[in-house]
């Protein structure tokens, strides 16, 4: 059996069309048990959203499956399917999990939401902050398109990149 390439979270959920085998990496932001299969939200950074695993009580390693807490890392192959939930388009079947590392006990992070103060205490970078380096990203581009403007309005130019590069160290 040939090794899938990992697909990218972001890529699983754009997806148009349903995928009979695929492998995904990333941590668990939440599992929740059921009597013969668990749900767990994978995230791998690519995206704000979480892909959603099925993982049957059928597989190998389900009992370690189910002690596993936010934060652990496992990587997945499956079948990317229609969800039958709502809120989702696709989730992702698992024929195979295999855990990658484990989160202890003492980990900060849990479902709930966490302010932004209470993240920089604990020097770990949640989505927003992709967010908002994005936006710098876009900021910065912006002022490199602007330079190659022609010089017609030097003052306007230098007005403009004064403005972007202001917001873009308020960010």
């Amino acid at each position: 059996m040939t090794q899938l390439p990992p697909t990218s979270i972001r890529d699983a959920l754009q997806s148009t069309a349903p995928i009979d085998s695929i492998q995904v990496q990333g941590w668990i932001r939440t599992r929740r048990d059921s009597k013969d299969f668990s749900f767990i939200e994978l995230n791998d950074g690519s995206s704000l959203r979480n892909l959603q695993v099925i993982a049957k009580n059928m597989l190998p390693n389900y009992s370690a499956l189910q002690r596993l807490t936010t934060g652990a890392s496992i990587t997945v192959n499956g079948a990317l399917v229609a969800s039958q939930g709502k809120g989702q388009k696709w989730e992702l079947v698992a024929d195979k999990i295999e855990i990658v590392g484990t989160a202890d006990d003492s980990y900060p992070l849990q479902k709930k939401g966490h302010t932004p103060e209470f993240m920089r205490e604990m020097c770990i970078r949640p989505s927003s902050p992709g967010a908002i380096a994005k936006a710098q990203a876009n900021c910065f581009a912006s002022q490199r398109w602007i330079r190659q403007l022609p010089d017609r309005e030097p003052r306007m130019v230098k007005s403009i990149i004064q403005r972007t590069s202001s917001h873009a160290q308020l960010i």
